[in-house]
């Protein structure tokens, strides 16, 4: 009683203090504790968009979200979008929508997206219609990968976790089956604490699952929790970049990982590249061997494939797209030189190409000079590549070739050099051969205003006997022209999906 008493002496002396205040400055007072049992407006669950493919149901990341006052989200790994904007609670709003690859339907005046009511914890739908072969899975790496869903109290992957939370953006992957694990390295990484992360290599582990199943990195890191440079060995403040990893037997029996590094000062400018090997005790690479400055192109390179001759030898073949270049699956072979061999004319203006020793591997753009100049016929062109619609020629700029049990036939996946965007068209190729011939390609990917470089398909995540394939690559507004970076998605690996049974697929078949 005597503490109910206090309490209306309490609210009889806030009521007098109230009434001064309110006579001299025009407020009124609310006492604070009017508050308790309601729910702070910035703890109330938003207002949520999940954005669905038509066809299959599954939620679509990468969706701009905007309003009409130019507000922007970017839809999850889960297809969710959170809005949480107290000043459009309980307000009618019109949310526009677009994705590259996607299409909503439009209304009269031909916009594309759903008038809703903005109401804490609703969650409204809308569907959109895949125009492009490729489905667009997510990112692999960065934050925040299921970050709307998770405030939307979506049911996420139980697999699903930020796996540092210092790393928010890695370029150009470079990955590979070695003892029992997935081993994944990127080029520059950056990270949230400062601008300049580390670009001495990145690197982590992941069981071998499907990639609906998850991707959960395990990172090499330091003991601050940083990414550990995977390439201690040359000075901090310096680029290192690995690429053509493979996994194989030492001259002891011993399986070691093997990359090409290419120490930089810059973009363009290279002090130095070899061999280096990794060592799982210090969780780091050492160096194996260096190769002359101007060794241009006789050392391992981009993805290589291994590729079994009908005599039995085994080699790793490779390239920055065309898989033109080759050397023995073995230790020695690899930091030799002299035991790389290219493809290409076996006489200086002949049609007939084959494998030879001491001369660099013919570059698309030199190909095409000889169609034009008509001394190569384009029945006879390895690397003559046609928009198989248009017919329109396409020059690509990296990708990867691997062998495709379905299909029982070799596939490229690339990225075009200046075609409707600069680096973000993605195409898919069929032949008989690792070699090629490349011919008629579809496009099964775009970003018209990005980039996405350095595409690869991950033959270890292929379904159903390669039927389905996933390939990723980098996205990014490097070299694109484009000012606006997407949040969280900026500078990381986005992965797609493609069922090889796909009409547009299926087209090219018939020209093997």
């Amino acid at each position: 009683m005597a503490c109910l008493a206090q309490f209306s002496w309490m609210d009889r002396k806030l009521a007098d203090v109230q009434q001064l205040l309110a006579h001299l400055t025009g407020w009124f007072v609310v006492p604070l504790w009017l508050g308790i049992g309601q729910t702070p407006a910035d703890e109330r669950p938003p207002f949520g968009v999940k954005v669905l493919d038509s066809a299959t149901g599954s939620g679509i990341p990468l969706v701009e979200v905007r309003t009409t006052d130019h507000r922007r989200y970017w839809s999850d790994n889960h297809g969710s979008v959170a809005i949480d904007a107290p000043d459009l609670a309980g307000r009618e709003v019109y949310l526009h929508v677009q994705s590259d690859g996607y299409e909503a339907e439009a209304d009269g005046f031909g916009y594309t997206g759903l008038r809703v009511r903005v109401e804490s914890g609703r969650v409204r739908e809308l569907t959109m219609r895949r125009t492009q072969v490729a489905e667009r899975m997510g990112r692999l790496t960065g934050q925040g990968r299921f970050q709307h869903a998770q405030r939307l109290e979506a049911v996420v992957p139980k697999w699903w976790q930020d796996a540092s939370r210092q790393i928010v953006g890695q370029d150009s992957s470079q990955a590979v089956l070695h003892g029992g694990r997935i081993h994944w390295f990127w080029g520059d990484t950056s990270l949230l604490r400062y601008p300049l992360g580390n670009f001495r290599t990145t690197g982590a582990t992941s069981a071998l699952t499907s990639a609906t199943e998850g991707w959960r990195l395990q990172y090499f890191m330091d003991r601050d929790q940083a990414p550990l440079p995977m390439c201690p060995m040359f000075a901090q403040g310096t680029l290192v970049w690995l690429d053509g990893l493979v996994s194989l037997e030492d001259s002891l029996g011993r399986s070691r990982l093997v990359a090409h590094y290419s120490h930089r000062a810059s973009l363009s400018e290279q002090l130095e590249h070899g061999l280096v090997v990794f060592n799982p005790a210090k969780e780091q690479f050492e160096l194996l061997t260096r190769f002359e400055p101007d060794n241009q192109w006789q050392h391992l390179r981009g993805h290589p494939l291994i590729h079994r001759q009908a005599n039995g030898k085994e080699y790793y073949m490779f390239g920055d797209v065309f898989y033109h270049v080759r050397v023995p699956r073995d230790w020695d072979a690899i930091q030799q030189p002299d035991a790389y061999e290219s493809f290409g004319p076996l006489e200086a203006m002949g049609n007939r190409y084959g494998w030879r020793h001491g001369q660099a591997p013919m570059t698309q753009v030199e190909e095409w000079a000889r169609i034009q100049g008509l001394t190569l016929s384009p029945s006879d062109a390895w690397m003559a590549c046609l928009d198989s619609e248009t017919q329109v020629p396409i020059r690509l700029h990296r990708g990867s070739v691997r062998w495709n049990p379905y299909l029982e036939s070799f596939l490229l996946i690339a990225n075009q050099l200046e075609g409707r965007s600069m680096l973000g068209e993605v195409w898919l190729g069929i032949a008989p051969s690792p070699e090629g011939p490349w011919h008629r390609l579809i496009k099964v990917a775009t970003h018209e205003r990005m980039s996405y470089y350095n595409p690869v398909h991950r033959e270890f995540w292929d379904e159903e006997g390669g039927r389905r394939i996933y390939f990723e690559g980098t996205y990014t507004t490097t070299f694109s022209g484009h000012d606006h970076p997407v949040p969280s998605y900026e500078y990381n690996q986005l992965l797609y999906k493609v069922d090889l049974e796909h009409a547009q697929v299926q087209t090219l078949i018939g020209d093997q």
